[in-house]
């Protein structure tokens, strides 16, 4: 599946330089770091698991606008 993520500077060059020693590609590499922080995250004491909210009548909350997605700052 493809995506796009946006990366701090210098991180691709970081990554593209630790696939090479580790002969192996970018995309690899990086789902096997991702998966990693996911596990170390998940197994912290006190995690909750991430719960989708959906109102009653499935519709986004008065003022809610999707495609404004500056409200994922706050889940870090």
């Amino acid at each position: 599946m493809r995506t796009t993520v946006d990366l701090e500077p210098g991180l691709l060059a970081q990554l593209k330089e630790q696939a090479a020693r580790e002969r192996t590609t970018v995309s690899q590499l990086a789902n096997q770091l991702i998966r990693m922080a996911i596990a170390t995250q998940q197994n912290k004491p006190g995690h909750v698991p991430f719960q989708w909210y959906v109102a009653k009548n499935s519709k986004p909350a008065d003022g809610f606008d999707p495609s404004d997605r500056s409200y994922l700052d706050d889940l870090v």
